[in-house]
């Protein structure tokens, strides 16, 4: 398998027979009638009706040239990513690795950004202030 890194990657998140995916922002399984995936940062789209895209921070392989990880198990997929922030593989932060334009437009209070999370909620989520994240960002 080679070098393991830590990259953002788009995870395909099939539901498993009780319809739930793994939420990342949730660090939870979720019901995917229940979830908010179109007002998070992390969601990539709809898997063509089949479930829901969620592009976020993963362990791969370093010579890993696939656009995408399948998740057809969302509990292995919760063990899997809580063992690798337990031994510090991953970041807890589920939005770590996030550019500025991506927090600016999710803390965005701007009535007229209907994604916005708005800085209070982001802020809790994250952990930080949008000024921390946005600093720990140095402008990519």
């Amino acid at each position: 398998m080679g070098k393991l890194v830590a990259e953002k990657i788009n995870h395909l998140n099939y539901p498993d027979e009780q319809n739930r995916v793994y939420c990342r922002v949730a660090n939870e399984i979720l019901s995917l009638t229940e979830t908010k995936c179109h007002d998070c940062p992390l969601w990539y789209g709809t898997l063509q009706g089949m479930g829901t895209e969620c592009f976020y921070v993963d362990l791969i392989s370093a010579n890993n040239d696939a656009l995408a990880l399948p998740v057809a198990d969302p509990h292995k997929q919760f063990a899997l990513i809580n063992k690798m922030i337990g031994s510090g593989h991953i970041p807890t932060d589920p939005f770590y690795k996030m550019g500025t334009a991506q927090i600016e437009h999710y803390a965005n209070v701007d009535d007229d950004n209907e994604n916005s999370l708005g800085a209070d909620i982001f802020a809790s989520v994250l952990g930080m202030s949008v000024e921390e994240a946005l600093d720990e960002t140095d402008g990519e």
